[in-house]
Parts: C-alpha cells; sequence; structure tokens
C-alpha cells in the first residue's frame, strides 16, 4: 500500500514545478494543469480557501493556453473545463459563494451539449457534477428551485435510460432528496414532487438489493415525508416509512451501517411523532412512542437530539395519561422529565429554549420570571411589523409563556391569551405553508387544556 500524501510531499513538488515553468514560457498547458491539479490535492488536506483560489486560477489560465497532444499525453479545453467546473462547485459549497455555482453550472451544461466521449471524458461525470452543483444552488437560494429540482429530476432520469450500465450511480440522487427538504423549508411548493417520487421510485425499482440501494431508497423515503407534509396522505407516510424499514432491513445484502441506521432510525420517529401529532390517532401516538422509544436507545444519539427526543417522549407519555390515566405513561413521563433536567447540564443554552415548551418546563418556572417575560414579549410585539419573522416568532413565544402562567394561576384567562395567541400565530402561517402543521398542532394542544 503506497503511503498517504502529506502536504509536506505536495509542497515540494508545487515547488518542483514551479521550478520547471520558470525555466521555459508558461506556454505549457500540461505544467500548468499539473500546478492547478496540485494545488487542489493540497486544498483535499489543508482545506485552506488560498489553495483553491489558486487551483482555480491555475485551470483559468491553462484554459487559455493552446491545447497539446503529444508522447501519449492528451489535454483540451474541455478536459479543463471540466476540472475548473468541479473547483469552482467546491468552492462555492466550502465557502458559501454562490457566484462559483453559477459558473460551474453554465459550464457543465456547456460541456453536455458537447460528444464528451471524443474527449475522453465520460457523460455521466458532467451529468453528476451539474447535479450536485443545482442542489448546491438550491442550498444556496441563487436560483429557482423548483426549476433547479426539476432539471435535477430530468438529469436524474438519464441513468435510468435503455443503456443503462450495471453500475447505476446511486449518490448521484442525494442532493435531489436534499434540494426537496430546502424548498419545503422554505415554505416553498415544489410542483415537481410527483416527477422526483416517479423518478425516484424507476431508480429503486433498477438498483440491486443492498447497500448500493440506500442513497436512492433515502432519497425516496424522504421524498414521501416531505410531501405527507404537505398533504397529510397517510399513503405517502406509510411508502415512505416502508421504504426506511428496507434500508433497515438485516437480511438485505451488506446490512445498513450504524451510521446510517441511527439516521434512518430518527427520521422514522420524528415523522410518526409528526403523523401523531396531525392526527388525532391513539394507534398513531403508540407508534410514534414506540419509534422514539428505538431511537433514542441508540448510544450514538447525544446532544440537542437526544434532548429532543427525550422531550418529544415526555410529551407523549404526559398526552396518553391524561387522555387515558394510564398510571405507567404518568410515570414513564416523569422518568423521561428527569432525564430532561439530567441533560441539562451539557446542553444549557438550548436547554432553556426547550425546557419552555415541554409540560415540566411550563411548570417549573417561577411566577416573577414568567410574567417578566410576558411584559417583555409584549412590549417586543408592540413595535415588530407584522408578518414578519420576528413577529412570528415572539406570537408563539407569548403562547408558550401564558400556558406556563396557567399553571400556576388555574385561571382560565391566561388559557385564553395562550389560545389567541396560538390563533395570531396561525393566521400570520399562509394557507399553503406546509409548516403550518406546526401552530395548528400547538392551538389542538392548547384547547386541550382542562377548562379550554
Amino acid at each position: 500500500m503506497k503511503p498517504e500524501l502529506s502536504i509536506t510531499d505536495i509542497d515540494d513538488s508545487i515547488a518542483s514545478i514551479q521550478n520547471v515553468l520558470s525555466r521555459r514560457p508558461r506556454s505549457h498547458i500540461i505544467g500548468v494543469n499539473t500546478l492547478a491539479m496540485a494545488r487542489f490535492v493540497r486544498y483535499t488536506l489543508s482545506r485552506q480557501k488560498e489553495d483553491l483560489d489558486k487551483s482555480i486560477l491555475h485551470y483559468t489560465e491553462a484554459i487559455l493556453l493552446p491545447p497539446v497532444s503529444r508522447d501519449g499525453l492528451s489535454l483540451n479545453i474541455v478536459k479543463l473545463l471540466l476540472f475548473l467546473a468541479f473547483a469552482l462547485l467546491h468552492r462555492s459549497e466550502d465557502f458559501e459563494q454562490p457566484e462559483d455555482v453559477k459558473s460551474s453550472i453554465e459550464y457543465l451544461r456547456y460541456l453536455r451539449r458537447l460528444p464528451l466521449d471524443s474527449f475522453g471524458l465520460a457523460r455521466r461525470t458532467a451529468t453528476t457534477f451539474l447535479i450536485r452543483a443545482l442542489g448546491i444552488q438550491v442550498h444556496s437560494g441563487a436560483g429557482d428551485g423548483t426549476q433547479d429540482v426539476n432539471e435535477m429530476a430530468d438529469l436524474c432520469r438519464e441513468f435510468l435510460g435503455p443503456n443503462i450500465s450495471a453500475d447505476l450511480p446511486a449518490a448521484a440522487f442525494e442532493p435531489l432528496g436534499g434540494a426537496v427538504i430546502v424548498e419545503f423549508a422554505r415554505g416553498r411548493t415544489v410542483q415537481s414532487l410527483d416527477k422526483v417520487v416517479e423518478c425516484l421510485r424507476d431508480a429503486a425499482r433498477l438498483c440491486p438489493p443492498g447497500s448500493q440501494s440506500h442513497p436512492v431508497l433515502l432519497t425516496l423515503a424522504v421524498t414521501f415525508l416531505i410531501r405527507f407534509l404537505g398533504t397529510h396522505s397517510n399513503e405517502d407516510y406509510e411508502e415512505g416509512t416502508a421504504l426506511l424499514e428496507r434500508i433497515l432491513d438485516p437480511n438485505q445484502p451488506g446490512g445498513c451501517p450504524d451510521s446510517l441506521r441511527d439516521k434512518v432510525l430518527h427520521l422514522a420517529s420524528g415523522f410518526a411523532s409528526t403523523r401523531s401529532v396531525i392526527f388525532e390517532n391513539p394507534e398513531y401516538s403508540e407508534i410514534a412512542i414506540s419509534r422514539l422509544r428505538t431511537s433514542l436507545s441508540s448510544s450514538s444519539i447525544m446532544g440537542r437530539l437526544r434532548l429532543t427526543i427525550t422531550g418529544v417522549l415526555a410529551s407523549q407519555n404526559r398526552e396518553r395519561f391524561r387522555h387515558y390515566s394510564l398510571a405507567e405513561s404518568l410515570e414513564e413521563a416523569n422518568s423521561y422529565t428527569s432525564q430532561l433536567v439530567d441533560l441539562s447540564s451539557s446542553e444549557s443554552q438550548y436547554f432553556g429554549e426547550f425546557l419552555l415548551q415541554s409540560d415540566a418546563g411550563q411548570e417549573s418556572y417561577p411566577m416573577k420570571r414568567v410574567t417578566e417575560e410576558i411584559q417583555h414579549l409584549e412590549a417586543l410585539l408592540s413595535n415588530t411589523p407584522l408578518g414578519t419573522p420576528q413577529h412570528l416568532r415572539l406570537l408563539s413565544e407569548l403562547e408558550e409563556w401564558y400556558k406556563s402562567k396557567y399553571y400556576h394561576t388555574n385561571d382560565i384567562s391566561d388559557i385564553e391569551e395562550s389560545i389567541k395567541y396560538s390563533r395570531l400565530s396561525l393566521d400570520a402561517t399562509h394557507s399553503h405553508d406546509q409548516w403550518r402543521t406546526i401552530p395548528l398542532a400547538s392551538l389542538r394542544i392548547v384547547l386541550s387544556r382542562p377548562g379550554s
């Protein structure tokens, strides 16, 4: 096995290349390209932007030099343009420079119009890079997200044509799922979601069983579950969950890596919990509790994620006790609440924000603190423009603090104030906004309080 290159080794190579280039006119395209490649390799180790900047500069310089083909070596503008597009893609992703990804997309679209095989390049390479670049552009918000998702689905479908090879590049489908999530999180309706689902369905059918299919199956599962949040279609939820179970199936060739297993378990528990909030169905609540327990049993679930899951389990069991008066549910809720307090030492800043939204937290704040918070937030709200994210956040916080006050006073007027702010929060959320589920669920919980 060859020893791994160190930064010192690469620096020696760079110095040698620069020495050669200094003794002859800088018209040797292969030397300049080698320098660009060395700088890029150095960047993969150093993660210093200066290395990536110099790599891009050298690639650009090489493109302006005449091409060569001798001694079995061939280098042309087409290859260099692909290398440059790839370097720009990295700089855009790693250093949040949206103008770089726009240039990368422009170059890759141009390259795909050429007969790349004639230049010793695989078309699928340019296609994979373009899918990734479009995904980065969606994340940056620099383009038309819906249009980019559509184009990504079309590009992915090219891998599923009649001449498909046995080695389907499953990883090329992952950016598509990420783009769908980002667009949904921004409150935009992804019009192309049906196209995405059909493309991924076909890819899942063509993927061989086992670990190679995991990227496609996970992307399709996430897409179904994202669509479920918008449509509340139980069919979408069931299909997405079935795909997650398929990834976890121990009988599949190659098994499921622990890191992926934990991610899948967290997704399954998160969406099960969301469904139990959307629909008042005892069966869904039991499924959510079961999945949350399984997710929490993983030793790799740490920090804020463990805190969040523990808090949701405490709330789920407390709601279960309120509806069915099951003593074991109250015991379990109290146990998880105790764990929440134990977790507070390592996540103290986040803990305070989270605890306010849990039953245990609403009971724990002293009355003086509750009153002061309400006065402060109402003063801020009076000076905050309507329709802004800040206005919506203040409404949500006031709803929670009035619930906390109600625990102290048992005064119906406090729960009425909480309902008022919950309704205002709901009114401030667009009727087509997928995240409207959150204020709706919150209002349902407030209205279920005794006396409401």
